[in-house]
């Protein structure tokens, strides 16, 4: 499992024409059933 950050970094550094989109609701509640 890679750092978001890191991953962020690598993709501005080499002008990846990619887009990043966090699951939020798993930073924010884990692996928590129902939310």
């Amino acid at each position: 499992e890679q750092n978001p950050a890191e991953l962020a970094e690598w993709i501005l550094e080499d002008h990846l024409p990619v887009r990043m989109q966090m699951q939020l609701h798993k930073l924010l509640w884990g692996e928590a059933a129902g939310r």
